[in-house]
């Protein structure tokens, strides 16, 4: 078709400039415009209030197939006297030395969860996906290590599309075993937001501008079965479109989209469903229950090398005056706590097994225990830190006990 020369004009290139920014435009502008140009800008006016910016934006991407010009049209830029000016430019290409000069890549996670882009972390119902992606949360949030490694502390948005029922337990169980107290710094939403539907889209972004002060550094998409609407996860071009929305978060905040998934029955394929999933995210993480809790393995990590499989097992918190009062925290399993110690941490490991004691009681214990002569009572003070940041050691009220698990205890896990 071509072009319809009388309507490319200062009035049409500010109306569609403005529907495009998400702002009705002059009604002056509009009602200048006739013929083809006109019926767009009135098309786009009707997206803009029934649904909003992200519709709009759908909208016109489906305008540009027959209609070319009109990208041409809404690129161009007018002064005050609404004589064209040259078209400003999003697309710029740079040399090497801007690349070579920018900040090394930052990590919300050391070597496990990067800063900025998109993660998956997957595996099947009852792995305890959910209990290790809350535990993150709740220290990126607060700034508390996980498992001794330190975090990025910022903001975190939770959306728990399923599972609500847990939220609570298992943030007092978190709470509980950190000796914690306060708000935690994640926001929660327990209900399922459809990221490719344009309305819910632009509650959301709203919801993340008047909800949190600064923006969130993490945002949490439990799960994406819940949060899709119900589309065809074998479909790639339907799960593009949610990988698209939850890009769109991320450029806008500059933060990590972390979306929970489920794995498929080809373990060696990842998660369930499309392979865009795999493809269109940064980091993805498999998690596989085991009899003591679960492993958490590096399917892919973009840039950067994968990180060692990492085993957790299952620690029952009591949270309330009930005998039924539990939920459970993930700790480092038994294969992993040993070899992880240092001598001195060891020496106060051994010097706690099957005991409670004080902090003053353990001190001792661990200088005469006999096991190194050489420990200070400086390195067992830093040794009891590092074991309850690590999680093999728990404080309740003044004592302190290990962490060990007994075999056949019901882990409680649902995701």
């Amino acid at each position: 078709m071509s072009t319809p020369e009388r309507d490319l004009d200062a009035h049409a290139t500010r109306a569609l400039r403005e529907l495009l920014q998400g702002r009705k435009p002059d009604e002056a502008d509009r009602m200048a415009l006739t013929g083809e140009v006109r019926a767009c800008v009135d098309a786009l006016l009707e997206a803009l209030q029934t649904d909003g910016v992200q519709a709009v934006r759908v909208a016109f991407q489906a305008l540009l197939v027959d209609r070319p010009w009109l990208n041409r049209l809404a690129s161009q830029s007018t002064d005050d006297s609404g004589q064209e000016q040259k078209p400003s430019r999003r697309i710029r290409f740079l040399p090497d030395s801007a690349f070579e000069n920018r900040p090394a890549r930052q990590w919300l996670i050391p070597s496990i969860l990067p800063k900025e882009g998109i993660a998956l972390v997957f595996g099947l119902p009852g792995c305890g996906k959910s209990f290790l992606v809350m535990a993150w949360s709740l220290c990126i949030a607060s700034g508390m290590p996980w498992l001794g490694r330190q975090v990025l502390q910022g903001p975190v948005a939770y959306i728990a599309g399923e599972g609500a029922f847990g939220i609570g337990p298992r943030i007092k169980a978190w709470k509980t075993h950190h000796q914690f107290s306060g708000e935690s710094g994640v926001q929660w939403f327990d209900e399922a937001v459809i990221l490719q539907d344009a309305s819910h889209f632009n509650e959301l972004l709203t919801a993340f501008a008047e909800d949190f002060p600064q923006p969130p550094v993490l945002v949490v998409i439990d799960t994406l079965s819940r949060c899709s609407g119900g589309a065809d996860e074998n479909s790639n071009t339907e799960m593009a479109k949610v990988i698209a929305a939850a890009d769109l978060i991320q450029r806008h905040f500059h933060c990590t989209v972390l979306i929970i998934h489920h794995g498929g029955k080809d373990r060696d394929r990842g998660p369930r469903g499309a392979s865009s999933l795999v493809g269109n995210t940064e980091t993805n993480i498999e998690v596989v229950q085991t009899t003591e809790g679960c492993r958490v393995k590096c399917f892919k990590q973009k840039d950067a090398p994968k990180f060692a499989p990492i085993s957790l097992k299952l620690q029952q918190v009591q949270i309330g005056p009930a005998e039924e009062d539990t939920s459970a925290v993930l700790i480092l399993g038994n294969d992993q706590a040993q070899e992880q110690m240092s001598n001195s941490e060891k020496v106060m490991y051994t010097a706690l097994q099957g005991k409670s004691l004080s902090f003053s009681e353990w001190v001792q214990a661990g200088i005469g225990s006999g096991l190194v002569k050489t420990i200070s009572k400086t390195s067992a003070e830093n040794a009891i830190k590092k074991l309850v940041d690590l999680g093999y050691v728990q404080k309740t009220g003044k004592l302190y006990t290990c962490t060990a698990r007994e075999q056949g205890e019901d882990d409680g896990m649902d995701e």
